[in-house]
């Protein structure tokens, strides 16, 4: 699946098209620390810069940089929880700005 999905996009004659996204396992293990997240809903979003460049609700591609994820907590009664006054988890690295230095033919193309 990883390959079909890089395949599609070029990834070996670009470097601007999205191809993972990492997020530290330490703050998420913080951030699903509250007992009454049951479920996790995770959400496509454009980024702040993105929006703020003048681009809300304008299609953004595949383009690195304007298209994020966001981690949100979901209680058993399906209401979103609250966390240190945040609504959700939204640190994430973009790659191939930012990619981690992993040696594996899933992550190659």
């Amino acid at each position: 699946m990883i390959s079909s999905y890089l395949a599609s996009i070029h990834s070996d004659m670009n470097d601007t098209d999205l191809r993972s996204f990492s997020i530290n396992a330490d703050t998420l293990r913080e951030y699903l620390s509250d007992t009454r997240i049951r479920k996790v809903r995770i959400m496509l979003a454009h980024t702040l810069e993105y929006i703020n460049e003048g681009n809300f609700g304008k299609p953004a591609g595949y383009v690195n940089g304007n298209i994020g994820f966001i981690v949100v907590g979901i209680d058993a009664n399906g209401n979103y929880v609250y966390r240190n006054n945040n609504l959700v988890l939204d640190h994430m690295t973009q790659c191939p700005t930012n990619c981690d230095d992993v040696s594996s033919p899933l992550l190659t193309y």
